[in-house]
């Protein structure tokens, strides 16, 4: 009995030996060395080291490329400008040489605006980047339709119905004088008939004069460059003006066309002094008229 008893408890003892040098073992497995705890932790400063010096990098890189001359904005270009100057558009802008070319490209929009409100000819404008240091404005004008003459200068009429400031003493002779206007509401109810004139008849349009009077301000004479007149009103010239190529075609020379009374009558004979002499002839323009209607 003793025998069995102590042969037991040598298996036990030689189990739980076993056991202790099986978890040691594994201990000892799963447990990193020294050694190689330092090499995890040099290879973590190591990043953490490279890191910090891209970023360091990066910061000194923008620092001197913001202190550099390539941060400054060295040239403006300019596209689309015709009756406007190069100076005048920069100038308006408030955009500087020499200055950080990003700071004024993020306030596009504000340069922009400054530009349409100092600049009445410039219908749109456009700020892009045409290099890493240069800017790009793309402007748009609007059309001169024609000139008021006032005091014996002339100012240019825009397609938008505005009249510049600016006078001048010269001026596009293929373009339309307006002459004795005043800037009312008959020179704007004038200006919104004639862009409904087709660009034939704008063409031949050489001066616009007004003729009011108390009773009818509205009243004008058109000189046509080939040499006729047409007497009119502002406010029923659009319906009649459309005719003006037929009556002339019937019109043995140059001579006045008189497109005054009513809403359709129109009259034709070759000038003021004659026309006592050409009833026959205003007759016949009416009678056509009546036809075309």
């Amino acid at each position: 009995m003793s025998s069995i008893h102590s042969n037991e408890e040598e298996k036990k003892v030689d189990s739980l030996s076993k056991d202790v040098v099986d978890k040691e073992r594994n201990t000892d497995e799963t447990t990193p060395s020294i050694s190689e705890k330092k090499i995890g932790f040099r290879a973590k400063l190591m990043k953490e080291l490279v890191l910090i010096l891209v970023v360091l990098t990066v910061a000194v890189l923008i620092n001197l490329y913001f202190i550099s001359p390539f941060s400054k904005l060295q040239k403006i270009e300019l596209s689309g400008l015709s009756m406007s100057t190069s100076e005048q558009v920069i100038k308006s802008s408030n955009l500087k040489i020499g200055e950080g070319i990003w700071s004024q490209y993020f306030s596009k929009n504000k340069t922009e605006q400054k530009i349409l409100d100092k600049n009445p000819r410039i219908k749109s404008v456009k700020l892009q980047l045409a290099s890493f240091d240069r800017f790009k404005i793309k402007v748009k004008e609007y059309k001169t339709i024609g000139f008021l003459k006032k005091d014996n200068k002339f100012h240019a009429i825009l397609e938008n119905e505005r009249i510049l400031k600016e006078a001048t003493n010269q001026k596009n002779d293929d373009l339309p004088t307006l002459i004795n206007f005043k800037e009312d509401e008959v020179l704007a109810s004038f200006l919104k008939v004639y862009h409904s004139f087709d660009d034939t008849l704008k063409s031949n349009v050489l001066e616009v004069e007004s003729n009011a009077t108390d009773k009818n301000p509205y009243r004008i004479t058109l000189k046509m460059k080939d040499g006729n007149q047409v007497i009119a009103l502002s406010t029923t010239v659009a319906s009649k003006i459309k005719y003006y190529d037929k009556i002339v075609a019937e019109m043995k020379g140059p001579g006045v066309i008189d497109m005054e009374a009513g809403t359709s009558g129109i009259f034709s004979y070759e000038n003021q002094e004659n026309k006592k002499e050409t009833e026959q002839t205003t007759q016949t323009t009416q009678n056509l008229v009546e036809e075309w209607n």
